[in-house]
C-alpha cells in the first residue's frame, strides 16, 4: 500500500450520523486527539444513485467535502463503495443475482472514481461480499447464489479497473469476514471435511474467484474482520445446498451471525489471510459489550505484526463507535505499533506497558 514503511494505519469508521453539520467536526477533533491517522467511509450508493443512471450532485459534493476535510486534517480515508445497502431500483430488479448487476455497479463505481479518486487512494469495492452471500442465501433460502457470486466478482474487478484508471496509484482491497470452522463431531472425518470446505468457502472463495477472473492484481490488500467460530457437519445434501453447513449441538441450523467470538482464534484468522501475499488491514469490532474485547483484538494484531516484522499487518480500524476509554487504555500499545518497531516480544502481556514503552523509545533512537 502507498504508505511510509513504518506508518501503521490506526482509525475507525465514520458514523453516518456524524457526517453532516457540526457532528463531523466534533468527531474529527475526537479521533485526532486519539491519534488516529485513518478513517473508513462507507459511501451511500442508494443516496448517490437514487434512480438508475441518475446521480445526486448534492450527495456527491457533500462527500467530496468530507474527503477534503479528512485530508486537510492529515487523516487518510479508506473508501468503501458498497457496505451492504443498494438502491431500491437495484434490489427490485433482482439485486446481485440479476445479470446486469455488475454493469450497474461498474457505472456507479466509475462515477465515484471520477469525483472522489483524487481525494482518496485506498478503496474497497464491496464490503464482505462472501459473508453477505452466505447470510442472504442461507437465511433467506433464496435461489441465485452462484449468479450473485459471479456478478459480485465481476463488479469488484470492474470497479478496480475504474478506480485505477482514474488514479493510477489507487490501492484496491478485498474485504472478507474471516471464520474458523470446527467439526460438529470431532471424531467424524466427514464433519472434519465439511469444516474445511466451509472455511475455504467463507475465507478464500471470493479471493480465488477474483484472481481467477482479474489476475494476481485483482486486489492490493485484504481488509479483514473476525467473524467467529462456527460448527460444520456433513450432509449428503450439502453438495446441492452447500450453504447449509452450520449446525449447533442440537443439529439445528444456525446463522453465521450467531458464531461465537472466540478471541483465541482471532490470531488464526489473520494467519489464514496471510496466504494472499498482500498487506492485511484488520477491522475490529467497536462498541463491544465486553470491555476487554478491544484490548484482546489490539494485542492480537500487535503480536502478529511483531511476528511478521511489521510489513504484513499494516493497520487496525474500528468498525463501530469509538470507545475512547479503550483507546486510552491501549495508548502505549498503539504508539508502539505506530512507531514501527520490528522486534517486539511475542507475548504482549496487558500489564507490560513499561516494556512496550521502552521498546518504542529504543526504536526512535536507532
Amino acid at each position: 500500500m502507498s504508505r511510509r514503511p513504518t506508518e501503521f494505519m490506526i482509525g475507525a469508521a465514520l458514523p453516518a450520523t456524524e457526517l453532516v453539520d457540526d457532528g463531523f467536526a466534533v468527531h474529527l477533533a475526537a479521533v485526532r486527539a486519539l491519534g488516529h491517522n485513518t478513517a473508513m467511509l462507507v459511501l451511500p450508493w442508494d443516496q448517490m444513485e437514487p434512480a438508475e443512471g441518475q446521480f445526486s450532485r448534492t450527495v456527491m459534493e457533500q462527500h467530496v467535502g468530507l474527503f477534503e476535510k479528512l485530508r486537510a486534517a492529515d487523516i487518510a480515508p479508506v473508501g468503501v463503495l458498497w457496505g451492504g445497502v443498494a438502491p431500491q431500483w437495484f434490489e427490485t430488479r433482482g439485486g446481485w443475482a440479476h445479470p446486469k448487476a455488475a454493469a450497474s455497479f461498474a457505472a456507479y463505481a466509475a462515477h465515484v472514481a471520477e469525483k472522489l479518486a483524487p481525494q482518496c487512494a485506498c478503496w474497497v469495492p464491496l464490503a464482505e461480499p462472501e459473508y453477505w452471500l452466505a447470510r442472504t442465501y442461507h437465511e433467506g433460502k433464496r435461489p441465485g447464489y452462484r449468479n450473485a457470486l459471479t456478478q459480485m466478482a465481476r463488479a469488484h474487478n470492474d470497479a478496480a479497473a475504474a478506480l485505477r484508471a482514474a488514479r493510477p496509484d489507487a490501492q484496491v482491497g478485498l474485504s472478507v469476514r474471516v471464520f474458523s470452522a470446527e467439526p460438529a463431531d470431532v471424531d467424524s472425518p466427514w464433519d472434519f471435511g465439511a469444516a474445511q470446505r466451509l472455511e475455504s468457502r467463507l475465507n478464500h472463495r471470493m479471493a480465488d474467484r477474483l484472481r481467477a477472473t482479474g489476475g494476481q492484481g485483482a486486489f492490493d490488500f485484504a481488509l479483514a474482520s473476525w467473524g467467529g467460530v462456527v460448527s460444520a457437519w456433513f450432509s449428503p445434501w450439502q453438495w446441492r445446498r452447500e450453504w447449509m453447513l452450520t449446525m449447533n449441538e442440537h443439529r439445528a441450523c444456525i446463522s453465521l451471525q450467531a458464531a461465537h467470538r472466540d478471541m483465541a482464534r482471532f490470531d488464526e484468522a489473520m494467519s489464514a489471510l496471510l496466504s494472499y501475499q498482500t498487506p492485511l488491514l484488520i477491522v475490529g469490532e467497536g462498541g463491544c459489550e465486553q470491555p476487554s474485547a478491544l484490548d484482546e483484538q489490539l494485542r492480537a494484531v500487535a503480536a502478529r505484526r511483531a511476528e511478521e516484522g511489521g510489513e504484513r499487518i499494516v493497520g487496525f480500524l474500528l468498525r463501530g463507535p469509538v470507545d475512547k476509554d479503550g483507546w486510552e487504555q491501549n495508548r502505549s500499545l498503539l504508539e508502539t505499533m505506530l512507531a514501527g518497531v520490528k522486534s517486539w516480544p511475542r507475548d504482549l502481556d496487558e500489564g507490560d506497558k513499561t516494556g512496550l514503552t521502552q521498546s518504542r523509545q529504543g526504536a526512535k533512537t536507532q
